[in-house]
């Protein structure tokens, strides 16, 4: 695993400090394709990125995976005590943009 480029830190202490939200652990993987890819693990602190060759596909990804950080966690289904990072909802999409 790579270590996050510096704009993304950036990026990530921007967003975060702007949302008044709590810094994730940020992984970085290089990989060798035209895309990027990520996921959110709020319940284990992390944002994770796949990042492809395209610089500008890797900071909307990253951007996009930020939107789950720190958008509010939809209510519990019944019968579920978990708490899920909205999954582009309208709240979701209302945050990220």
């Amino acid at each position: 695993m790579a270590d996050a480029p510096a704009w993304a830190r950036s990026l990530v202490l921007t967003v975060c400090a702007e949302a008044d939200a709590p810094l994730p652990r940020l992984a970085w993987r290089l990989r060798d394709r035209p895309t990027s890819s990520g996921v959110t693990r709020q319940a284990a602190g992390l944002v994770s990125v796949g990042a492809g060759r395209d610089p500008v596909d890797q900071r909307l990804t990253l951007l996009h995976e930020l939107a789950h950080w720190v958008a509010p966690a939809p209510a519990p289904t019944r019968g579920s005590r978990r708490r899920r990072t909205r999954h582009h909802d309208a709240a979701f999409y209302t945050t990220a943009f």
